[in-house]
């Protein structure tokens, strides 16, 4: 299946708007553009006197195919050189999957299929796979559940690369609030799963070197969004999503790199209200560097924000991800809760904390709060605050 557009033509325009190192695909499709086009231009020609000269020499109509082609990969490579001097985005393994999809649509078994594309992982993907459990079977099981939606993740590469110069302002935004200079490069994968997510992914054995890695999907599970994939709307939620991710990678950095840093996922040293305090930082500094909130969750924490913040008192200390509704699932005893609602609660405690005359006055801060004296000093400022003393 084409990532973008339907038949040779759209084929084509994918490659001389996405891929530029692929020339020989690029031919292929021109010359298949030009065998699909004979046909009318012949009978355009017929009569005219031309006819002899289009039949006996299409390799003119070719070199004007291609000619067009060069300019329009010129074009393309001037206009993004410098992002892609500055920051890389991948997209292979996209494409990877569109063939896996192909080979699928051409009676290829499962197996083989989905064991190909998992071999072709690019090192962000081999960095999710390391940290999720991906595999050929749970490809096989998950697929046909939405198969609608996968059959268009690829064709998001189109929208994403109409959205990097955004996400290079964001994220140079970003760095300069960290006072970092670093220049993650971004990964987009379709894992075995149907809805959009992302994480700092581990590029090699260093631990050292991070990349941003994000595993697109549907985004209807976010607050106030409609049901459907919408391709440009799913690209937005994206674009958010990519910004926080790199939030947290520079929160790694800035707590001494991966010896010193507490994972929120550390059943031990973590808790509820670690978690709190890193995804709610990392939302919050998405938003300083971008303007950018995931749903609108956050409204319902502005009309709720002294219930909620009593009710998260009672679970701070609980094991991480241990109580659903806050950072993960819906909670049952508050249906009515936004979905996620902990990430926009935390959000919120960090901008009062920022913005109080006896919390932090740089964002650069924000990066570095990660060990129980930051976060019960974090609390007592937002519960100040709240309480209005």
């Amino acid at each position: 299946m084409p990532a973008s557009g339907e038949g040779t033509i759209g084929k084509a325009q994918n490659y001389i708007a996405g891929d530029y190192g692929h020339l020989e695909a690029i031919i292929h499709y021109i010359i298949s553009v030009n065998l699909t086009l004979r046909p009318l231009i012949l009978k355009l020609a017929a009569g005219s006197g031309r006819r002899q000269m289009l039949v006996k020499k299409p390799s003119m109509i070719f070199m004007a195919l291609f000619v067009l082609s060069s300019t329009a990969i010129a074009a393309n490579e001037t206009k993004n050189q410098d992002e892609v001097e500055r920051r890389q985005f991948h997209y292979e393994d996209l494409r990877a999957f569109a063939l896996a999809r192909e080979k699928l649509d051409a009676g290829a078994a499962p197996e083989t299929a989905y064991q190909a594309y998992i071999e072709l992982a690019s090192a962000g993907f081999n960095g999710w796979m390391k940290q999720y459990r991906v595999s050929v079977d749970r490809f096989i099981d998950r697929v046909p559940k939405n198969e609608a939606t996968y059959r268009q993740l690829p064709a998001l590469e189109r929208p994403l690369r109409a959205r990097e110069g955004r996400i290079n302002g964001y994220l140079d935004s970003l760095a300069a609030l960290a006072d970092s200079s670093e220049q993650l490069p971004v990964y987009y994968f379709v894992s075995n799963q149907h809805l959009l997510g992302g994480t700092p992914v581990a590029l090699d054995d260093t631990e050292a070197n991070f990349g941003i890695g994000i595993a697109v999907g549907n985004d209807d599970f976010a607050p106030g969004t409609p049901s459907g994939f919408v391709p440009n709307r799913v690209a937005d939620s994206l674009v958010q999503v990519v910004v926080h991710e790199a939030a947290h990678i520079l929160q790694l950095k800035a707590q001494g790199g991966r010896p010193n840093y507490i994972s929120i996922y550390d059943q031990e040293k973590g808790s509820m209200a670690a978690i709190a305090i890193r995804e709610g930082c990392a939302e919050y500094l998405t938003y300083l560097a971008s303007g950018l909130r995931f749903g609108n969750r956050h409204e319902y924490v502005a009309a709720n924000e002294t219930g909620l913040w009593a009710a998260f008192k009672k679970i701070a200390d609980k094991p991480p991800f241990s109580v659903p509704g806050w950072f993960s699932g819906r909670n049952e005893e508050n249906p009515d809760w936004s979905f996620q609602v902990g990430y926009s609660l935390g959000f919120r405690i960090c901008e009062v904390f920022h913005q109080a005359k006896d919390g932090t006055d740089t964002a650069e801060q924000l990066f570095r709060l990660y060990d129980d004296e930051d976060i019960a000093k974090v609390f007592a400022v937002y519960e100040t605050n709240l309480s209005g003393e």
